[in-house]
């Protein structure tokens, strides 16, 4: 006969211990990035194209009127559109030529980079900000001064008059047209208010039709057996 020992071990066996080691690449969390071109309008520029001192000046002004940082602005293309010549009674020169490009800067400013939390908000605030300089013409002023500290003189006289802005897109993906979320709220509400109101119009009217076409047949089976009643008495 095979004996068996079942006598416990002083030295059990342990079961593997297992550890959750950390990654060396551990995967970080990625803000939501805001995106916009902008089509700002200058004048009184001494060249068809602006250079690159110019380009950065103009992403300069651009950073500040939007209220961010330089690098989360970018020149992406300059459109000539007019050509003005004016006549100077000058021997060496005959005529001058200025220029009205329409540059278009883009923004790419992740959320996490600004104190704002809404893509909405922060692309209103951005958009106005930038609107507002233009229409005071704050953004000509710091223009002009930063075509100084740049040595831009393809800028040093130009007049910004109008700028335009794009719809707002969240990585890549068209988010919302450019208008206010409050304007949103507020026709949200108002429409989630007005369908509420006609679904309870609706069925308050669908129950008392209802409890009418049900009463109506009681009331006149009612009346039919009280005149039966009265006809009995009668008689």
């Amino acid at each position: 006969m095979e004996y068996i020992d079942d006598t416990p071990t002083f030295e059990p066996t342990e079961a593997p211990t297992t550890t959750n080691k950390p990654t060396y690449s551990p995967t970080q969390m990625t803000s939501p990035i805001i995106s916009f071109t902008s089509n700002i309008t200058i004048d009184g520029i001494n060249n068809y194209m602006l250079d690159e001192n110019s380009q950065l000046a103009l992403i300069n002004v651009t950073a500040w009127s939007t209220k961010v940082t330089e690098n989360t602005i970018t020149y992406k293309k300059g459109i000539t559109t007019v050509q003005k010549r004016r006549n100077l009674r000058s021997i060496t020169t005959l005529f001058t030529t200025s220029y009205t490009i329409i540059a278009t800067t883009q923004a790419n400013v992740p959320l996490s980079s600004t104190r704002i939390t809404d893509p909405i908000l922060l692309y209103n605030s951005m958009t106005s900000s930038l609107t507002n300089t233009v229409n005071s013409g704050d953004f000509t002023k710091q223009l002009q001064k930063m075509s100084i500290v740049f040595n831009a003189t393809q800028i040093a006289k130009a007049n910004v008059t109008y700028v335009s802005n794009s719809a707002l897109t969240v990585n890549d993906i068209i988010y919302v047209s450019p208008v206010s979320i409050e304007g949103v709220s507020a026709v949200s509400v108002i429409l989630m208010t007005t369908i509420i109101f006609i679904i309870i119009c609706g069925i308050y009217t669908y129950c008392r039709t209802t409890i009418t076409s049900r009463i109506q047949p009681i009331n006149a089976k009612n009346e039919e057996n009280q005149s039966r009643f009265s006809s009995v008495i009668i008689f």
